[in-house]
């Protein structure tokens, strides 16, 4: 079964212009769940911190909203994101190929 949102997320993967995405709503509605598979299904990798989990995390975002940073701090919770990061920002940083969802 398909939920409504994969089509919303469709349209905003899609979108040239897209912004940061941010998926909130009710505990224990599937909204971790849609993200990761949405994540799986349409992108090469995928990323995911809790910030529920990891105050460490949490307090990444509570400087500024700069991805540059943001990419940064977080690529030392995991070597994989190091790694993308580093291609990245030797590339001119475009971040379109990274998707970090926080829920």
């Amino acid at each position: 079964m398909e939920r409504k949102i994969t089509s919303e997320l469709m349209l905003w993967k899609n979108n040239p212009r897209r912004k940061p995405l941010i998926i909130s709503g009710a505990r224990q509605v599937g909204k971790t769940y849609t993200a990761l598979t949405f994540g799986k299904e349409h992108y090469k990798n995928t990323v995911y911190f809790s910030m529920e989990d990891s105050s460490e995390v949490q307090a990444i975002f509570d400087r500024d909203l700069k991805p540059e940073r943001i990419i940064r701090e977080l690529s030392a919770h995991t070597s994989w994101l190091s790694e993308v990061n580093q291609k990245q920002l030797s590339t001119g940083f475009n971040i379109l190929d990274v998707h970090i969802f926080t829920i």
